[in-house]
């Protein structure tokens, strides 16, 4: 991944994923900026962004966030989760908008969930992009290297996550 290129799925999804699962290694020196992980953020429609904040020693934070429009953006981190630099790491977000609530697990374990999540749930007008940004610049292009990245239309459950840790990603699985 880097500032100037952009890895965008070749068809649009309209509703935010419930499910977004990846493996990946952070750099051993850390992260130098916040990285993103998958997202559609183009400043001025409605998108998701799954990323990772830069923790005080370059760990990354997880994070989801939602772009309602040019001026309004919800970000919600998981401040109790911190993934390692250097090592390969099984990540998940989970984000359930009937419960307005969003959780990460980490290497198939529960970590954190984060309620009171503000999410219209209109329709995501651009492709998703992997390990980058959409705008011009690509300012939170991913640092590292990612060996996977799945999305689910529906809200996998605990006992799912820990499976795909496990076993790896069910790509069979028609959701």
């Amino acid at each position: 991944f880097n500032y100037d290129e952009q890895f965008m799925l070749s068809d649009n999804i309209a509703k935010v994923p419930l499910t977004f699962e990846s493996v990946f290694s952070l750099p051993k020196n850390g992260l130098t900026h916040k990285n993103s992980l998958l997202q559609n953020d183009d400043w001025f429609s409605y998108g998701v962004t799954y990323s990772l904040s830069k923790g005080k020693n370059g760990e990354g934070m997880p994070q989801i966030g939602f772009r309602e429009d040019q001026f309004t953006y919800y970000t919600y981190t998981f401040n109790k989760v911190n993934v390692a630099v250097g090592d390969k790491v099984h990540l998940t977000i989970t984000y359930d908008p009937a419960a307005k609530s969003a959780s990460c697990y980490v290497n198939g374990e529960l970590k954190q969930t984060i309620t009171g999540i503000q999410d219209s749930g209109r329709n995501m007008k651009y492709n998703l992009v992997v390990g980058g940004d959409i705008r011009n610049g690509n300012s939170y292009y991913f640092e590292g290297t990612m060996d996977s990245v799945a999305i689910w239309s529906d809200l996998r459950t605990g006992k799912e996550i820990a499976a795909d840790y496990a076993n790896g990603i069910d790509s069979a699985d028609k959701n």
